[in-house]
């Protein structure tokens, strides 16, 4: 640098003799740097009033003089900065003007002073011209600037999935960094957020996107870029220039995909358990299990939008009886249905003829015990996953329900038949004559035929009771041969059974005992106690004519007479009783 060029630093009087030069004139020794001192930085001289450190430095680092603010930092600087220093002090020595990076020197405070130092040339004195100043308050703010920056943007992300923000011509501007949903920001910046939002039918919901006032909580739906729907909700301000225009919209986003699915997912979970805790109720609320059977599929028809529905019992391989049914007439294919449920099929679904159709077992256990079945329109689609898990559930109520009906036709088997034949007992037998005879006034014509086993006692007595009830079986069996399905046979008690032939007259119940007895010659013979005590039966009938029934406890009275009269003449014989002698 020319000597002239102190004065761009260092103002110098226009006459008279230049007091620094003079003072930098080389004269060597402490006497020279004191003279330096006092006419740089003494009263009057052009660093007096300079607020920060200031100081000439020689080669070597050698302070030539120094104001009091830098006297008592040049040591620690020396210390510090001592390479950087050198550095700086050769290039301006060398006549570039140098810069140093703040150094941090103890303060009077907590805070620890930031001195920004710069190097210039000052060949008048052969040294260089250091000068400081003071940056700690420009540090702090610069610091406190970026940290209110990261934390801004810290609780921008944390609060958000993106940030945004939108121009005047409704187009993206900004999209945080990091993208939106799958998308890299670039790839939203410059588009329309209209392109990516997804209106929800027949609904019109505030746009955050061009609002011009602030929005919050705005829930809409945003096409992802792997082509899904997610769900998002929106926080927004408008943004406004000097004169109140409005020039775009900035606010954050949050995807709310995972929550609303789950609310969606608990909404229909509790729907389906509304709908199971109503079809279990109305089951539980019937005593007799028909009338639960009923009501179930009664319930299941607006419970799963269903026209029509049948509950099947099953009753041997392959075979179904329905136990109940209502709505609109079954589909055709309902018999492929149930060949499926058969042959272990769990679940039946079939999408025709209009309709959609569904039918799953009902088991016990392992065992088949029935099918339901269920139909509705198929403009209502497949059955879903919840139409499934309810007919699963409604078939698995059911189970009990088809228990319950087979214990009480059990019971009520056991309570009308004999034990032993399998035929039915006195008191079924009188109640069914009962309501035959007395059907609409006008009983129908008939016989009645009342028989036991000659010299049954003898098998009791010497084959056993084993040969006796063996015996007593095949003669039930032989009388359900004998007659017709319309007819009734029972046991009336011991060895005596009883047989209603229906609308007969006196010489066709004639012919049907003699039959019997044929029977009874051929099969049961053989299994006398012995040849002196040979196997028979005694018959007494009692023919009843059209509309001129007695009453059956006197015309089974007439029978039974007639039935002794048999047995005195010689047994293995028939007697007829005289009618109108039973009262």
């Amino acid at each position: 640098m020319p000597r002239s060029a102190l004065s761009d630093v260092v103002p110098t009087p226009p006459t008279g003799p230049d007091p620094v030069r003079a003072a930098a004139a080389p004269s060597g020794g402490r006497a020279g740097r004191h003279r330096l001192a006092r006419a740089l930085f003494g009263a009057g001289g052009p660093f007096a009033a300079y607020p920060g450190p200031a100081a000439a430095v020689a080669a070597g680092e050698l302070v030539l003089a120094a104001n009091p603010a830098a006297e008592r930092l040049l040591a620690p600087l020396m210390e510090r900065g001592s390479g950087e220093l050198r550095l700086a002090i050769q290039s301006a020595l060398s006549g570039a003007p140098a810069r140093l990076q703040p150094i941090l020197l103890p303060g009077g405070g907590a805070e620890p002073l930031a001195v920004e130092h710069t190097v210039l040339p000052f060949p008048d004195a052969g040294a260089a011209l250091l000068l400081g100043r003071d940056v700690t308050l420009e540090r702090s703010l610069r610091g406190a600037l970026v940290d209110s920056r990261q934390r801004y943007k810290d609780l921008v992300e944390a609060s958000s999935d993106f940030a945004w923000e939108t121009g005047a011509d409704g187009k993206f501007v900004f999209v945080s960094p990091r993208g939106a949903l799958g998308y890299p920001a670039e790839k939203l910046v410059g588009r329309r957020p209209a392109e990516f939002v997804i209106a929800a039918e027949g609904a019109e919901p505030a746009f955050p996107f061009l609002a011009r006032e602030p929005l919050a909580e705005v829930e809409l739906r945003f096409r992802a870029a792997s082509g899904t729907l997610a769900w998002l909700t929106a926080a927004c301000r408008p943004v406004f220039d000097a004169e109140g225009v409005w020039t775009g919209t900035r606010g954050l986003c949050r995807d709310v995909t995972e929550s609303r699915n789950r609310e969606a997912e608990l909404a229909r979970l509790r729907h389906r358990e509304r709908l199971l805790a109503y079809l279990v109720r109305t089951i539980r609320f019937e005593v007799d299990p028909r009338n639960a059977a009923s009501a179930a599929a009664t319930a299941a028809l607006p419970a799963l939008a269903a026209e029509g529905c049948r509950v099947h019992r099953s009753e041997s391989a392959g075979r179904f009886a329905v136990v109940t049914e209502c709505g609109s007439a079954a589909p055709g294919c309902e018999h492929e249905a149930l060949a499926a449920i058969t042959n272990g099929q769990e679940r039946y679904e079939r999408l025709d003829e209009g309709r959609a159709t569904i039918a799953v077992p009902i088991r016990h256990g392992r065992r088949l015990s029935g099918a339901l079945v269920l139909w509705r329109p198929a403009d209502l689609g497949p059955w879903d996953e919840d139409d499934q898990f309810l007919v699963a559930e409604l078939a698995d109520q059911l189970e009990v329900v088809l228990q319950q009906i087979a214990s009480q036709e059990t019971l009520a088997t056991l309570s009308r038949t004999d034990p032993l034949t399998g035929i039915i007992n006195r008191r079924s037998f009188v109640e069914a004559l009962e309501e035959r005879l007395g059907a609409a006034g006008k009983p129908a014509a008939g016989a009645l035929l009342y028989m036991d086993l000659d010299n049954f006692k003898p098998v009791n007595d010497r084959l056993g009771h084993a040969a006796g009830d063996a015996v007593l079986v095949d003669f039930a069996r032989l009388l359900r041969e004998c007659t017709r399905a319309s007819d009734l046979v029972a046991r009336l008690g011991g060895d005596e059974f009883a047989v209603w032939l229906d609308g007969i007259d006196e010489a066709a119940a004639v012919a049907r005992a003699r039959d019997i007895l044929r029977r009874v010659e051929e099969d049961l013979r053989p299994r006398s106690a012995g040849p002196d005590l040979p196997l028979g039966s005694s018959i007494g009938i009692a023919p009843v004519p059209a509309g001129g029934a007695d009453r059956v406890d006197c015309l089974i009275a007439r029978a039974d007479r007639a039935m002794y009269e048999a047995k005195r003449r010689g047994k293995q014989r028939v007697a007829i009783a005289p009618a109108g002698t039973g009262s």
